[in-house]
């Protein structure tokens, strides 16, 4: 098996980016979910409530760059000094977290209609994976809804998009499923009984609970616009004896912290 795709999503619920190479930190790639839009309140904003938001891109270098169809904003990724703190609010958990300022602000409550904040995680204040799927080792990550790490095989969706077309529907692309890594070369859906991988013999990932979907799968990464698939095809073999439908796996790092991974890595499983 080998890695086939790896990604990062810099803006919780943006365009993801595609990695030539990335290292591998326990908090996940470099910058992975480190921006994040919320409301008046503090609550995490994403495409589960604004389908747009997958339109905004995000490039990030010695300067962090968002751009929304004609519309583009540039900030510094200097020293967060002169930033104000507040409490952001992701699922369960709540966080200190910088406010990036009234510049981003508006730009982003423009494209959003609504009043929104973009603010930037503190690696002194990361989120920790629930005790129960690390082995009671601390597993931080920023703002990734519950992992820092999704796997999903190429042949999982490779099989999805039989199914789709076999009942006159369109195949849909990776990128509706927001993996961190695509691996090739296994059966389908082969990473549901997996609990260890091995990257290239330098990093070393635990698989610990399945990846349960929403409505985010259902919206076209290139335009916004959405429909009933795939939840609806999913939900006829991947219910897996619950309410919920699943696809792919959460991971987290057990060894190998700064090694550099990329597509093409030999990828096996540890018995």
């Amino acid at each position: 098996m080998k890695i086939a795709e790896l990604y990062r999503y810099p803006l919780k619920g943006g365009r993801g980016e595609a990695l030539s190479q990335a290292q591998a930190l326990e908090t996940g790639f470099p910058d992975d979910r480190r921006w994040l839009l919320v409301d008046a309140q503090g609550r995490f904003l994403t495409q589960r409530e604004h389908a747009r938001m997958a339109l905004i891109e995000t490039q990030v270098n010695s300067q962090l760059h968002f751009r929304y169809e004609d519309r583009a904003l540039t900030l510094d990724r200097g020293s967060r000094s002169q930033c104000t703190t507040r409490p952001v609010t992701v699922w369960k958990d709540t966080v200190e977290a910088w406010d990036l300022g009234d510049t981003a602000a508006a730009f982003f409550s423009s494209i959003l209609q609504q009043d929104v904040r973009l603010c930037e995680a503190m690696p002194q204040h990361p989120r920790l994976v629930e005790a129960q799927y690390t082995e009671d080792r601390q597993a931080p990550y920023l703002f990734a809804d519950a992992f820092p790490y999704l796997i999903i095989s190429q042949e999982s969706l490779d099989l999805l998009n039989e199914k789709l077309q076999a009942t006159g529907e369109k195949p849909i692309g990776m990128d509706r499923f927001r993996p961190s890594l695509v691996i090739k070369g296994w059966e389908p859906h082969a990473e549901d009984t997996v609990q260890t991988l091995n990257i290239g013999g330098r990093v070393r990932l635990r698989l610990s609970k399945l990846s349960s979907r929403c409505n985010v799968t259902t919206i076209d990464q290139t335009t916004g616009a959405s429909g009933p698939e795939p939840l609806r095809t999913l939900a006829r073999y991947r219910k897996l004896g619950s309410s919920k439908v699943y696809f792919g796996m959460n991971a987290w790092l057990l060894s190998g912290a700064g090694a550099v991974i990329q597509p093409g890595d030999t990828v096996t499983v540890e018995v």
